[in-house]
């Protein structure tokens, strides 16, 4: 598992001209930014009601919308 993600950031930073830390740092916390929904607890996610499809969806953009700012902020 550990090496697959080293092989990530070492395609990233190749891909993006950029040293292999900043290319892992980008890499991690795009890994934390989708992590970030199952570690935050239900009332707190959801709180007009049960979970629907709709709030994954939104918080799912907003991951990807999020990692693109780092990633151009950060590689260039």
């Amino acid at each position: 598992m550990v090496e697959a993600h080293v092989d990530k950031a070492q395609e990233l930073a190749t891909s993006h001209d950029a040293g292999l830390e900043v290319a892992t740092d980008v890499m991690m916390l795009t890994l934390a930014l989708a992590q970030a929904w199952n570690a935050t607890p239900v009332p707190v996610r959801t709180p007009k009601g049960p979970e629907s499809a709709a709030p994954l969806k939104r918080h799912r953009a907003s991951v990807v919308r999020a990692a693109t700012v780092i990633a151009r902020e950060l590689l260039g």
